[in-house]
């Protein structure tokens, strides 16, 4: 019961349980067929989910820019050239370049959901889909940056275990840390998949279904209450300790 309510507590959590509802309702849909009576129901549900997403993590994007006012002073210090520390600076880069594009589609979903409610001039409701397909280009360099920063820190995880294995002493990386490294991977990778198509950067060459967006958006929400779960779990012991 503890872990439902820091779910339901955190922004994320409640984002990540709707995301979850939302891509089992288009599996649903999917399966059924979605021009079927019953199909076009899981459409709507999914549809309500994603209005519900919206309003969330509305003005989420202050965060954000909080976040970045920290970063952004870090990757300065870390600019001199050549760089004292150039795996420190990419990831820096990485990290504001993730958070930078993530509150960059927070506004832009803010924006086009506001309109949709015609809560904006009536004169900007026409550039609703600009502001849709902008924010999902901000999504897209997301997780690119997401997945470089994943793929990056698992060949550090991966580089270490080996030099141990060389040099036959205790590894500071666990088989459960590099685990836990290569579902984050995962999720975001299932996240980027999605937002490659949303972009429209893929053009007619790739293309995925509601069905599969369905069942990339399930895996990458789940994936992301066990790593709050995980992390809820950590704490407590820690306090217990």
């Amino acid at each position: 019961m503890d872990v439902i309510i820091d779910i339901l507590g955190k922004t994320d959590g409640r984002d990540k349980l709707l995301k979850l509802a939302s891509g089992l309702a288009k599996i649903r849909a999917y399966g059924l067929g979605e021009s079927s009576p019953e199909g076009k129901r899981f459409v709507d549900l999914g549809k309500s989910v994603a209005e519900g997403r919206s309003l969330v993590r509305f003005a989420k994007w202050i965060g954000n820019g909080s976040r970045l006012g920290t970063l952004v002073p870090q990757v300065v210090l870390a600019l001199p050239f050549p760089p004292n520390d150039p795996e420190l600076l990419g990831r820096l880069v990485a990290t504001v370049g993730t958070t930078a594009c993530d509150a960059a589609y927070i506004v832009c979903d803010n924006v086009q959901y506001t309109m949709s409610k015609g809560f904006l001039p009536l004169g900007l409701v026409d550039d609703r889909a600009r502001w849709v397909n902008l924010g999902n280009k901000f999504l897209f360099f997301n997780f690119v940056f997401l997945v470089s920063l994943d793929i990056h820190q698992l060949s550090v995880m991966i580089r270490k275990m080996m030099k141990v294995q060389r040099d036959l002493a205790s590894s500071s990386v666990t088989p459960k840390q590099l685990l836990w490294q290569v579902l984050a991977l995962i999720k975001n990778y299932c996240d980027l998949l999605v937002a490659f198509q949303a972009s429209g950067y893929a053009g007619n060459s790739f293309k995925v279904s509601n069905g599969a967006t369905g069942v990339l958006g399930s895996i990458s929400a789940s994936i992301a209450l066990s790593e709050i779960t995980k992390s809820f779990l950590e704490s407590a012991a820690k306090k217990r300790s």
